[in-house]
């Protein structure tokens, strides 16, 4: 182009060119901004910690839809930006560790959807949480967004432990940010509030969730026959629940997996013969220890399923002569309508109770090197959600007490404790 005032002739900017060239194929492999713009970090920068199941065969347009899928990195700046495609968007976000406004959007499409701003000019902690289910569908990512001239740096270590939750609407957290007897829609669906979610904050550790509303062991809800054609099992081996693909690596390698599924079996009839339902617990546990050799599995009957489940998973255990599988008692009351969100599920006070009767019998099963955990969940984010108690006090509305011998919550794995 000529400069018409000195008559020379300007050269063409390289630079630009080529950053504009990388923008529009939708694939830069480095930070990008123009003067003034915001920072584009790809989906595919190492500083970023994807903790769950995603897909990377895309590197820059990483795609997921597991319950409580977690992507988190340390940022430069004074603000954030995430960019989220596809399905609608439900998301806990946290900054610097602090609960902040979560993302509900049931918009379609690539967004570009501010996080963070404000901030005080240094490096911050952004973290978001996946709140709905699979079977609402896909999710992309596509990167961050910081403020000019911002960059990623180094995260910090990932906790050592690592636990995974096998199950359905309870461990996803179905309904439980809705009123009492109140309608579901996966806005009211919050699997940070899960039990699930509260034992992994307890215990420090990293969580992965593969759960789905109304699957069974063995048998669906509501299904006509005593089996269904794809039970939760069916779809373990998927990076994407809702894609049909068993391309999971299991490259994730987890301390214990806590499998909690019989509630949708036998809650509507023809019920699964003891056969059929041991069977399928059993070979889904063969499944789950070929997968991971060195994990514990705990088997877990929750009050929630109906009585004879309890027999079947315990004789399952038995049957499989492995130290490491164990079969898990839990017992609570629900009490409505304060424990209560919708269709009977339980809100987030029911799941803290699930979990506060979850964790002395965990803690019995692993031993004191998980008892003795430190804390995971401060108590000014329980005051923040509304919770009275900090896992180890007296619930007092359910009739358990503090363990006197052993410091713990009192319950039935614990019989002199009352």
């Amino acid at each position: 182009m000529r400069n018409m005032t000195s008559g020379t002739i300007r050269k063409p900017q390289p630079v630009v060119r080529s950053i504009l060239f990388c923008l529009g194929l939708g694939f830069a492999a480095t930070p990008v901004a123009l003067p003034g713009a915001p920072t584009h970090i790809p989906a595919n920068d190492p500083n970023i910690q994807y903790i769950g199941r995603f897909d990377h065969s895309n590197p820059v347009v990483v795609t997921f839809d597991w319950s409580y899928s977690c992507i988190s990195a340390r940022f430069q700046g004074t603000s954030c930006a995430v960019q989220l495609g596809n399905t609608s968007k439900f998301f806990e976000v946290y900054i610097d560790g602090a609960r902040a406004s979560p993302i509900i959007r049931t918009n379609q499409g690539v967004e570009s959807l501010p996080v963070a701003v404000g901030l005080p000019d240094g490096v911050h902690t952004v973290t978001i949480y996946r709140r709905d289910e699979a079977g609402k569908g896909v999710n992309t990512f596509r990167g961050f967004l910081l403020d000019s001239g911002k960059s990623l740096v180094a995260p910090e270590a990932r906790p050592l432990r690592k636990v995974g939750f096998i199950g359905d609407s309870f461990t996803c957290g179905y309904g439980n940010e809705a009123p009492y007897g109140g309608s579901f829609s996966y806005a009211t669906e919050n699997a940070d509030l899960t039990y699930a979610a509260r034992m992994a904050r307890h215990y420090n550790a990293d969580c992965m969730m593969i759960a789905w509303s109304g699957k069974g062991m063995v048998r669906n809800y509501g299904a006509a026959g005593q089996t269904s054609p794809d039970p939760l099992p069916y779809y373990y081996s998927r990076i994407c629940g809702t894609v049909a693909a068993d391309n999971y690596a299991f490259a994730w390698q987890p301390d214990v997996v806590v499998v909690a599924l019989g509630i949708n079996d036998f809650s509507t009839s023809p019920n699964p013969t003891p056969a059929q339902y041991c069977g399928g617990y059993s070979n889904f546990v063969r499944t789950i220890r070929g997968h991971y050799p060195n994990a514990d599995i705990l088997c877990t009957y929750l009050s929630s399923m109906a009585g004879v489940a309890s027999g079947y998973i315990q004789s399952v255990v038995n049957s499989l002569d492995d130290p490491k599988v164990h079969f898990a008692r839990v017992i609570y009351t629900l009490a409505a309508p304060a424990d209560l969100g919708a269709a009977g599920h339980p809100n987030a006070l029911g799941h803290t109770k699930i979990a506060n009767a979850l964790i002395p019998v965990f803690n019995s099963l692993l031993g004191t090197n998980w008892g003795s955990a430190p804390h995971g969940t401060p108590l000014a984010w329980l005051r923040a959600h509304g919770f009275t108690n900090d896992f180890a006090a007296d619930l007092g509305n359910d009739g358990r007490r503090a363990c006197p011998k052993r410091g713990r919550v009192g319950c039935r794995a614990f019989p002199d404790c009352f």
